[in-house]
């Protein structure tokens, strides 16, 4: 590439993360002055769990959650390591899923203190939300969001962080010193399938198809833009996209935690020597190859690897709020 394409290139990706930022839900609600959570500074790595609903999103964040364990693990019994774990800080502003549409405008109040408690005193008049949503957005305010923000309050420089949002947001690129995004994708009609399945869209399938194609256009614009942030920062930034069937073939599945677990040893600065990666990989094979990945319908808030159980599956489900349950 010559000097006068790479500068282009670099405009277009500028242009296109100038609107990925405009279009997220956290842009939204800073605009407004309403509390978002704050990505941590001092931390080694954020893991963001960003893959596309229905694609394996879960079960991409459990195996990372499974290798940086196991990779943490031995570190600290060799000494290497402070921790032997990574923390799992829940879904990103959760709060936010129950208010803000897939690619539509956010209708948020303007705030003044820009605290959690104003947002919950604030939740009762948000227009788009009936009385039962309203009383499960305010306990989530004191559980699952108070529990995120308690978790990412005792993280320290040698923490490695794991989040899931689906979302773009753009401040969680400034999180910790390296970024590892996890993203995710599936041929589009199985992905109109499962939605179907669980309800997101309502039968007939050929009725619901328009407003699919709409949800899944927001979709795949947030896997664009985690996919081109991690190009424009590639020294302290990188991207393990998943394919869904990759998780389907042995072979495929060891080749792709293989990968990864290259891609966490890079951005923790671990010498590869230093690192068994066939006993990650085995292990990872143990753990996750041939089980039901996505055992339950997680709201992203408990931590992939302990998700067990099966979930009621709810007769209909409002995609635009999918944030409360999301895959």
């Amino acid at each position: 590439m010559n000097d006068a394409s790479a500068r282009a290139a670099a405009a277009s990706t500028g242009a296109s993360q100038e609107k990925c930022n405009a279009d997220s839900m956290s842009n939204a609600a800073r605009s407004k002055g309403v509390f978002v959570y704050e990505p941590p500074e001092q931390c080694a790595m954020m893991v963001i769990c960003a893959g596309s609903p229905r694609a394996a999103s879960t079960a991409h964040c459990m195996i990372a959650e499974h290798v940086i364990h196991h990779i943490m693990e031995k570190r600290k019994a060799d000494g290497r390591s402070k921790h032997d774990a990574p923390d799992y800080a829940g879904y990103w502003n959760y709060h936010l899923h129950a208010v803000c549409s897939d690619g539509q405008p956010c209708p948020l109040y303007d705030a003044e203190s820009g605290t959690l408690s104003e947002f919950k005193h604030h939740i009762s008049s948000l227009p788009n939300l009936d009385g039962e949503e309203k009383d499960a957005l305010s306990h989530s305010c004191d559980s699952d969001v108070r529990n995120s923000l308690d978790r990412l309050a005792e993280v320290d420089e040698k923490s490695v962080v794991i989040v899931k949002s689906h979302e773009f947001d753009q401040t969680l690129l400034r999180a910790c010193g390296k970024r590892l995004i996890l993203t995710s994708w599936r041929e589009k009609e199985d992905v109109f399938d499962s939605g179907l399945e669980l309800g997101w869209f309502a039968y007939p399938k050929e009725a619901a198809r328009d407003e699919f194609n709409e949800v899944y256009e927001v979709w795949e614009g947030w896997h664009a833009c985690w996919r081109d942030a991690a190009l424009a920062d590639s020294e302290k930034t990188r991207s393990h996209d998943l394919g869904f069937e990759s998780l389907n073939n042995k072979d495929s599945f060891k080749a792709e935690v293989r990968r990864l677990a290259k891609m966490v040893i890079h951005l923790m600065n671990i010498p590869e020597k230093e690192i068994d990666l066939d006993a990650v990989v085995a292990d990872a094979v143990a753990e996750d190859f041939h089980e039901e990945l996505n055992p339950m319908l997680s709201n992203g808030n408990q931590s992939p690897a302990a998700a067990t159980g099966e979930a009621e599956r709810p007769a209909t489900v409002n995609w635009r709020r999918v944030g409360l349950h999301v895959d």
